[in-house]
């Protein structure tokens, strides 16, 4: 399982197409985490080709193809979220200091999902269905109730309306819908598990 991530007010700021923007930013910016020469921040030379690798699960799946990552790091450089510059004719990245300051944040939001069940299912239902497990497995008893799918909706950085298409599609698979533990609910939004991690790839 390889898990990718994003920063919720990163995916906000960027607007449309946020949650690939706020991804490749997040790549971008930590790029040197594990270098003990540099910092994260530091600008980062990174073909076209290596950010299409981050992404895919072998030459056959990827989550994206190349010609839209590209399309999505001009998009960015347009609209100030990202600095390029040019070492040899290679494009070197880094992250603007707005962006920087969202995402080193005290209170900054991290989201993640697995790379192979976006791929096999689509990167909504991987956001919705890890955010879901979390959920549900720290609630008392297993049983988140009274989700806010508003709350949902801003943190995940996805429309309520896809969100209720993705909860639909897990309904009676991985998760079951069930009244709510609190007697005088006003909210009937109430889950549990019934499938553990893996078995979400046979039952979908």
């Amino acid at each position: 399982m390889k898990n990718i991530y994003y920063n919720s007010a990163v995916a906000k700021a960027c607007g449309k197409n946020g949650i690939i923007k706020a991804v490749l930013l997040n790549y971008i910016y930590n790029y040197h985490k594990l270098n003990i020469r540099k910092k994260p921040g530091d600008p980062a030379q990174i073909s076209l080709a290596e950010f299409v690798y981050q992404y895919n699960v072998d030459e056959k799946k990827g989550l994206w193809q190349r010609s839209f990552i590209h399309k999505i790091l001009k998009d960015l450089k347009k609209d100030d979220l990202l600095n390029i510059e040019y070492k040899n004719k290679a494009p070197v990245y880094s992250v603007p200091p707005r962006i920087t300051e969202l995402l080193t944040a005290e209170d900054s939001v991290t989201v993640s999902f697995d790379l192979e069940m976006a791929i096999e299912h689509g990167i909504y239902l991987a956001i919705v269905y890890r955010y879901l497990m979390y959920v549900i497995d720290k609630s008392p008893e297993g049983q988140a109730y009274n989700l806010s799918v508003k709350a949902m909706s801003e943190i995940n950085r996805i429309s309520p309306a896809q969100i209720y298409r993705e909860i639909k599609r897990l309904k009676g698979k991985v998760i079951l819908r069930v009244r709510s533990k609190i007697k005088y609910s006003t909210r009937a939004l109430s889950l549990i598990r019934i499938n553990s991690g893996r078995e979400i790839h046979n039952a979908l």
